[in-house]
């Protein structure tokens, strides 16, 4: 039986993006062959191992997993921030024991 997950078995963070995409199934007969394309389907798209990734998404998940994506890249911006700062805050740290090794030797070379 094809159930449809719940909220709460989805992760609250997902890496990727959500798009939308419309199919040509290849079919010479098809309505898809002179232009009428099939869809809307939803994929996630991640990288793994060095490689993009296409992963289907249901209709009722779209949300949920667009929300996920959300969050994880609001959280990837929040890290690389708190990066950032830890350098600033490093950087000014080395600068301050510089001068104190500086000033350490000046006295003692009075």
């Amino acid at each position: 039986m094809n159930e449809i997950k719940n909220e709460n078995s989805l992760p609250k963070k997902l890496p990727g993006a959500l798009c939308v995409q419309m199919i040509r199934c290849g079919k010479p007969s098809c309505k898809c062959a002179r232009g009428e394309l099939h869809g809307p389907y939803f994929y996630r798209f991640v990288w793994r191992k060095g490689r993009q990734r296409k992963l289907y998404v249901r209709r009722a998940e779209v949300e949920l997993i667009r929300q996920a994506c959300d969050e994880y890249r609001r959280e990837a911006k929040r890290r690389r921030a708190q990066r950032m700062i830890d350098r600033l805050n490093l950087r000014a740290l080395l600068d301050s024991f510089a001068d104190m090794r500086a000033l350490i030797a000046q006295m003692q070379g009075e």
